[in-house]
């Protein structure tokens, strides 16, 4: 089922959200459909559309993943659901730990896919777009999907034409939008109690989390947090490893449905 509330898409998958899916930077929750099957085995799934992606608009206000997170918690909200076990990428991982930092009643428990981990200073206005995504965005569709398959030859071919949708599909002007300040990533999650299970890759492949920085978020985090390192891939690891993906994503999720069950037994 795909809706709106207010300026953010989303799209439902089964009855009731007990996962909310949210993706990162230029992508669109389209970007989370190879995976859909494999969350929608453990719950219901909802995916938004950050706002400026996708089918999302674009209010005139300044932007940040506090914002981002809001948003969220708007659709959350709006389906009179929650708690849930939020999965986001990139900056989508960072939204999902300001959105259990500032309402920790709809989040239970989050899956953090290589964040961003220094936040960012205030921007000035008028923040260009990425040269790579102007290039992108000049190509026609199917000159941006071979882009794509030549840029990323371990993705699996599923993954390749919902992210170059998405890349036509951003508003411009979201990254003149980003002009709130985002504080580093450690402080974030020293405000946040759920448990929460921190991805990383290599960072000489592109991984924005290092072993060490993993190390400093599992002592700062309010909660039980695990990092864990998963070798040969950098930003993208569930495109780059899908099978390690769902095998650690999945036992972190049938970790918690084990503790919800006795948290709330049968009679």
């Amino acid at each position: 089922m795909r809706s709106r509330a207010g300026h953010v898409a989303w799209q439902l998958f089964g009855e009731k959200p007990e996962i909310l899916l949210l993706h990162g930077m230029t992508d669109s929750a389209a970007c989370w459909d190879p995976l859909i099957p494999f969350f929608t085995s453990y719950g219901g799934v909802l995916a938004t559309d950050a706002r400026g992606h996708g089918r999302s608009g674009l209010p005139a206000e300044p932007v940040s993943e506090a914002v981002l997170a809001a948003d969220a918690a708007m659709v959350l909200d709006d389906l009179a659901a929650g708690p849930v076990l939020v999965v986001g990428h990139s900056m989508g991982a960072t939204t999902a730990a300001q959105l259990g930092r500032i309402r920790p009643d709809l989040v239970s428990a989050a899956v953090l896919e290589d964040p961003p981990v220094f936040g960012r200073e205030l921007l000035p206005a008028g923040c260009p777009v990425p040269d790579w995504l102007t290039d992108l965005r000049a190509l026609d569709p199917q000159d941006t999907l071979d882009r794509g398959r030549a840029d990323n030859p371990r993705w699996s071919a599923d993954e390749f034409p919902p992210w170059a949708t998405s890349k036509h599909e951003i508003n411009p002007d979201f990254f003149s939008s980003l002009t709130k300040p985002v504080p580093p990533l450690t402080e974030v999650l020293a405000a946040v109690s759920c448990p929460i299970l921190l991805l990383h890759g290599d960072t000489e492949r592109g991984s924005l989390v290092s072993p060490e920085f993993g190390a400093a978020c599992e002592r700062t985090a309010g909660g039980p947090l695990t990092p864990v390192h998963i070798g040969g891939v950098g930003h993208s690891i569930r495109r780059e490893a899908r099978d390690h993906y769902r095998a650690v994503v999945g036992d972190f999720l049938t970790g918690r449905a084990g503790d919800r069950q006795r948290e709330n037994p049968v009679e």
